[in-house]
């Protein structure tokens, strides 16, 4: 279609879980790429509040390719509109959480990683995060690797040696001006730890 071609969509209500403990506990991986057209070619989108991804011990990991739009926004994720991802497990085997996003062809706004939007979180106490992000390939601006905006937040909850770590580990694309590896912008936007 013109618009809107998702390689993977979870939204309103769409849960994604692993419940098992230990170090064979089931794994979470989704990978998705997204189509040709113009607008909003998302590799994996996770939108709404009461949208959610969550694991207790087995890993979650979350690739996205952005389509080849001839507009704008083709990010390789997306999370949004207070949509979830966390790493429940309190031991040494909780869940890492890894999200891998490459941004696609386009206008302009061509993110490897986007989080927008008050609630939308990251969030783990013990297994770390780690967002990578290279943006991708537009004529005009703001090819960024990843992107916290609007009240996004990335949260290490946990405390001791253990807690989790966060890494956010971003590379611009190309375009003709202001690509960042990595970028905050609005208020309560944020990336919080207590030990990690």
């Amino acid at each position: 279609s013109t618009n809107d071609n998702y390689g993977i969509f979870l939204d309103n209500f769409a849960k994604v879980t692993s419940t098992g403990t230990g170090s064979s506990a089931a794994t979470i991986t989704l990978d998705g790429t997204g189509g040709a057209g113009t607008l909003n070619n998302y590799g994996v989108a996770i939108a709404q509040t009461t949208t959610t991804v969550s694991s207790v011990d087995g890993d979650i990991l979350i690739t996205g390719q952005g389509g080849a739009g001839t507009g704008n926004y083709n990010f390789g994720i997306l999370l949004e509109l207070g949509a979830t991802v966390t790493s429940n497990g309190t031991t040494a085997d909780a869940a890492n959480v890894t999200l891998d996003g490459t941004g696609g062809i386009g206008l302009a706004a061509n993110y490897g990683v986007m989080l927008r939007d008050a609630g939308t979180s990251l969030s783990s106490a013990h297994g770390n995060i780690l967002v990578t992000g290279q943006g991708g390939s537009g004529t005009a601006a703001y090819s960024h690797g990843v992107v916290l905006h609007s009240g996004a937040v990335v949260h290490s909850t946990g405390s001791g040696v253990n807690a989790a770590s966060i890494t956010l580990d971003g590379i611009g694309g190309m375009g003709n001006s202001l690509s960042s590896g990595v970028w905050l912008f609005g208020a309560n936007t944020a990336v919080n730890s207590i030990d990690g």
